[in-house]
């Protein structure tokens, strides 16, 4: 369907060409792509036809959050918390925008790399990945920060959901 050389661009415009192809396990054919900072991919004849081609820089999150080279596979529950901070503070069609970013709530840009997140998320104050995974602590940013505007390794921790409350109805949003 497709050959070497053929060249498409992601839904966020970022282009890639076919450099080679192959078989899969199941005798699909594969092909290899290669973005322009030299990352290559395997995908299916179906992802480029409907666009489903993803870039891992690409700012697919309320505009500003990306991937980078972490996985989202085995990582769910930890990227939902990312993701949600952002598009929190980033995207203004959310109902709790004007309590995050339409407030002034930001997040550093380090963090806008789901990779750079996930590598930062163990070294925070609080973390317990069994009780992270159970539901008994959540990501703050109040607790640690005087005005509890920024989402960061500097500025955040992980406590009770109950103790996220009371900071919450102290004057901060959580």
């Amino acid at each position: 369907m497709y050959k070497i050389g053929d060249s498409f661009e992601t839904r966020h415009g970022t282009p890639y060409r076919i450099v080679d192809f192959g078989q899969d396990k199941r005798n699909k054919t594969v092909y290899v792509i290669a973005f322009p900072c030299g990352i290559r991919r395997s995908v299916y004849s179906h992802n480029i036809k409907n666009g489903k081609v993803k870039y891992p820089y690409d700012k697919s999150v309320a505009g500003v959050g990306f991937l980078g080279l972490a996985s989202y596979k085995g990582n769910e529950k930890i990227y939902h918390v990312w993701r949600g901070i952002l598009r929190r503070c980033y995207d203004p069609r959310r109902k709790d925008y004007l309590r995050y970013g339409g407030a002034g709530v930001t997040v550093c840009e380090e963090w806008f790399s789901f990779e750079m997140f996930l590598k930062d998320v163990p070294n925070l104050p609080g973390w317990d990945f069994d009780k992270f995974k159970r539901g008994e602590i959540q990501l703050d940013k109040d607790l640690l920060s005087v005005e509890g505007k920024v989402y960061s390794k500097e500025t955040c921790c992980f406590l009770s959901p109950r103790m996220n409350n009371v900071l919450k109805y102290r004057g901060g949003a959580a």
